[in-house]
């Protein structure tokens, strides 16, 4: 996707947990920015039929014991229309306007040009690089790979989960169709560029150290308008939906299609930031291994075929504290604990 823009990084160290560093697009060029943060699994596909889906984990039947939300969030002043009416969520000083996205495939209708690719950075990534320089914040590899983790170094996603009904392992999908690719890192409350995390036990590949970064897509806007389409998953083959009691929500499988219309601000220009979030319900630390023992990461082997051979334990990331800022609970009950994607 060739984007005329010039090439900053700008960090908006704002009060919320969703403030991070990012590329910016020129100014009055209208521009969305999909923020990409907590259990996704990120499938891109062939280099013939491009694109990407997000695969949002529900995190009860992927068995990590933490109920997790799939949500679509931005800034109430981007809404123009929206079938329900969304909640109302404060973080830290400010309000979003967030929807359940729970039992929907997500599709969005904004600029239809081009491919769905990777940033080209100025620079390649030396991989010594354990955290990330400021002229680096935006290289994809920040996001962890799968295949760095499994035995055989594959990452093939079992084809149940782009079935029509993709069983009751997935909460919410999201398909990108075009678009640029790139990570980014949240810097409040916690600074996470300047904190690792090693992948342990060591995966048979190779030790696996590295920041955690979350991902965001970047679209232009043409019109400075953004269709976000909800389609719920089909009822099972027993006529009921995959949702059972007990999971992250009771609400898979059911509704009709919806529609969730956003524009960049109050006259449609500059950039529209909306977050994909799949994050702890509840995911301030009570104690300090909730943050540096990060094993809800497990979930994301569920997402393998089964021909694809995994460790016993498998591999989950953990605090590097001799490269990294503190990173302590004791004292700071509001720093929430890291919850990022999976390339796959």
């Amino acid at each position: 996707m060739k984007v005329d823009r010039r090439k900053f990084l700008a960090c908006a160290v704002g009060s919320t947990a969703f403030s991070s560093c990012r590329y910016m697009v020129d100014v009055g060029r209208p521009a969305l920015f999909v923020r990409i943060t907590g259990l996704c699994g990120l499938v891109t596909k062939d280099a013939r039929s491009g694109g990407m889906d997000v695969l949002m984990l529900d995190a009860l039947k992927t068995g990590v014991g933490k109920p997790h939300q799939a949500r679509l969030m931005t800034l109430p002043n981007n809404v123009i229309s929206s079938t329900d009416t969304p909640k109302l969520e404060k973080l830290g000083d400010r309000m979003f306007s967030s929807w359940d996205l729970t039992g929907y495939d997500v599709s969005i209708a904004a600029d239809n040009s081009g491919r769905f690719s990777s940033v080209k950075m100025a620079r390649e990534r030396n991989f010594n690089e354990t955290l990330p320089k400021e002229d680096m914040f935006g290289d994809v590899s920040w996001i962890p790979r799968m295949e760095r983790l499994t035995k055989n170094k594959s990452a093939r996603v079992a084809s149940t989960y782009f079935e029509a009904n993709p069983g009751d392992k997935i909460a919410a999908r999201v398909l990108f169709t075009h678009g640029e690719l790139s990570s980014i890192f949240p810097v409040t409350p916690i600074d996470f560029p300047a904190i690792a995390f090693k992948f342990d036990p060591v995966p048979e590949a190779g030790a696996y150290q590295q920041a955690l970064g979350d991902a965001q897509v970047f679209q232009l806007l043409p019109t400075g308008i953004a269709t976000f389409t909800l389609t719920p998953f089909p009822l099972s083959s027993t006529g009921t939906n995959s949702k059972s009691a007990g999971a992250q929500s009771d609400s898979k499988g059911a509704g009709t299609q919806k529609t969730i219309k956003l524009r960049a601000g109050a006259t449609g220009a500059g950039a529209l930031e909306v977050i994909l979030s799949n994050l702890l319900i509840d995911g301030k630390c009570s104690t300090t291994t909730d943050l540096q023992v990060l094993d809800h990461y497990k979930a994301y082997y569920e997402l393998l075929d089964k021909s694809v051979p995994v460790q016993n334990p498998p591999p989950i990331p953990k605090y590097v504290k001799e490269i990294s800022k503190p990173l302590d609970c004791a004292g700071h009950e509001d720093e929430f604990i890291r919850c990022g994607p999976m390339m796959f």
